[in-house]
């Protein structure tokens, strides 16, 4: 069930690769009229000629305005843990840019959920789906020789 109610901790879970790990961003709720002036900064930006480059840098920002923090042990400074908690004892100021300068991977695929791509189709065998009674991946499966 999806809860409409607003919100500054909804939650994006991904997996980081890099880091090995799965992070919680969470974030404010993102409305129609967000989405709208996402589409539109981008569209008005491309149209008006500017580099790909400053666009993607501008998404990045706007997508930060809408993130509240991180879950704790996500990110590390120094082999020290940081917070986005100000409460926590390694609650670390400029979380947000850090975050931004060194983990923007995980940005632009918050960006993907939150804005660009919000829900995905996935097709009846799509390796994305998995049996729940095996594990393994539906669809085709190897043929056995006949004996």
């Amino acid at each position: 069930m999806r809860d409409l109610t607003t919100s500054e901790k909804n939650e994006v879970h991904i997996y980081d690769k890099l880091g090995g790990t799965n992070i919680i961003f969470y974030h404010r709720t993102v409305n129609s009229s967000d989405r709208l002036r996402y589409k539109g900064l981008t569209i008005e930006k491309l149209n008006a000629g500017i580099k790909m480059e400053d666009i993607v840098e501008e998404q990045l920002d706007f997508v930060l305005e809408f993130i509240t923090g991180v879950s704790e042990g996500a990110f590390g400074v120094n082999n020290k843990p940081i917070s986005s908690d100000p409460q926590n004892k390694n609650y670390y100021e400029g979380w947000k840019a850090v975050i931004r300068e060194k983990a923007s991977d995980l940005l632009e695929t918050v960006k993907t959920i939150l804005f660009d791509e919000t829900n995905y189709l996935i097709k009846k065998n799509s390796t994305l789906l998995r049996n729940s009674g095996n594990g393994k991946a539906p669809g085709r499966r190897r043929k056995k020789k006949n004996t």
